[in-house]
């Protein structure tokens, strides 16, 4: 056994130049295997030919309506309901049951449905014996989205308006979350399940299937794992050589430097409290928010987050008891922002319920506010009220920190007012 002392004894970090450090661990095998497993998930791209388009989204509808010729009738789609209320929250197998599927329900599909600017993936008529349209089940592929933008209120009108008196529902695939929107008197339930539930689908009826049906099942199941669950793989993986790495003293040393040092959009968003706030007291009385601010990101561990939100307490006060909360939010055009990418400024409102989103409305807020950069657009549950300036991230440092805190200072300069007292005007 050697001394500590002695000539194999790795050398103190402490006493070791920072930049040797993470050099050395640059170098070793662990390293390059996390390159080379970046750039084999990023190949995965690639595989998009196969099912160019979204068309596994077509071949999924093909197979959920029961009339058309792959032999499997209305199974393929009955198990797909059994699995989306197994892989969602508890809630979901109540609104199925709503949809009044019983034995004798076939089922036909569409995917051209227009819903404002664009059209719904699948929409799967559930009809009766007699085969007319009891009930629709509308499905949207969410799987791929970080939760911004999502034109959650043209869906519902669009397939309200072309059903208008049966029962409706709403299913977003997901493969980060489980969420659900609240079912309201004006519109219809809204709710979500895990994307694996269209794999179990896939695992438990390939057997059964011949031919190219079979085909199309391992077709679809592929391309979700590859595309869609790929992270969750590279992930784990990475985890793995990192554990490797993390057991020699030097390595470790080198990886606490880099969490210590590394920018990362938390970081920007801590130094613009500073900044914003500093900004903010600058701005004439008449115009200037009052009272704390409270900042929060989606998602909210991430150490890039696609939305940086800003609420103010004078105003959550003025309008919470309604059921109402106005909300600044730099939304990222990508899910895991880096330099390149795009943050815009969106002024959003929250609402909790139907009778919140009516007084919402009463206010009418889009016309006491400034022409908007871009047109506004919906998420679940939240009323778009005005759209700024967008930034492209630069450095993630200095001039991002300025960058940010410009549009968004300047959007609240442009807004904040004229809400307050359209607010005190008629909600007091």
């Amino acid at each position: 056994m050697s001394d500590a002392s002695g000539s194999d004894a790795p050398p103190d970090p402490s006493l070791v130049d920072p930049e040797d450090l993470i050099v050395a661990l640059t170098k070793v095998p662990e390293y390059k295997e996390l390159q080379a497993l970046v750039d084999d998930f990023d190949i995965f791209s690639l595989f998009d030919s196969a099912l160019e388009d979204n068309s596994w989204k077509h071949g999924l509808s093909f197979l959920f309506n029961s009339r058309k010729g792959h032999g499997l009738g209305p199974a393929v789609f009955r198990e797909w309901l059994a699995q989306a209320a197994q892989h969602g929250p508890e809630v979901l197998k109540h609104l199925i049951a709503k949809l009044g599927v019983d034995d004798d329900c076939e089922f036909r599909t569409m995917n051209d449905l227009q819903a404002g600017a664009r059209s719904l993936d699948i929409l799967v008529e559930i009809l009766d014996q007699d085969g007319q349209v009891k009930a629709v089940l509308a499905i949207e592929d969410k799987s791929g989205s970080g939760g911004g933008y999502d034109p959650f209120f043209d869906y519902q009108e669009a397939i309200a308006a072309s059903y208008p008196d049966i029962p409706k529902l709403l299913i977003y695939l997901v493969n980060y979350h489980v969420w659900r929107g609240e079912p309201e008197p004006r519109y219809f339930a809204c709710c979500s399940t895990q994307i694996d539930s269209v794999i179990k689908t896939c695992d438990k009826l390939e057997p059964a299937a011949q031919g190219n049906v079979r085909l199309l099942f391992s077709s679809i199941r592929t391309h979700i794992e590859r595309r869609l669950l790929g992270r969750k793989k590279m992930d784990d993986q990475a985890r793995e050589i990192i554990h490797r790495m993390f057991q020699r003293r030097e390595h470790r040393q080198a990886f606490r430097l880099i969490s210590q040092f590394a920018p990362t959009i938390r970081s920007v968003v801590e130094e613009m409290h500073t900044v914003v706030g500093h900004a903010l007291a600058e701005l004439p009385q008449v115009i200037r928010p009052e009272g704390p601010i409270v900042w929060s990101f989606f998602p909210k561990g991430a150490v890039a987050p696609k939305e940086i939100k800003l609420e103010f307490s004078e105003m959550s006060a003025r309008m919470g008891k309604h059921g109402i909360n106005p909300v600044y939010v730099l939304d990222c055009e990508t899910n895991e922002p880096d330099v390149g990418d795009i943050y815009t400024l969106r002024l959003m409102a929250w609402w909790n319920d139907e009778n919140a989103r009516q007084k919402l409305q009463m206010l009418n807020l889009r016309a006491y506010l400034p022409a908007p950069m871009a047109t506004p657009e919906g998420w679940a549950s939240w009323e778009p009220l005005w759209v700024g300036n967008s930034y492209r991230l630069e450095d993630i440092g200095e001039k991002d920190i300025q960058g940010l805190s410009a549009i968004l200072v300047d959007g609240i300069a442009k807004t904040y007012s004229r809400i307050r007292d359209r607010v005190d005007e008629k909600l007091r």
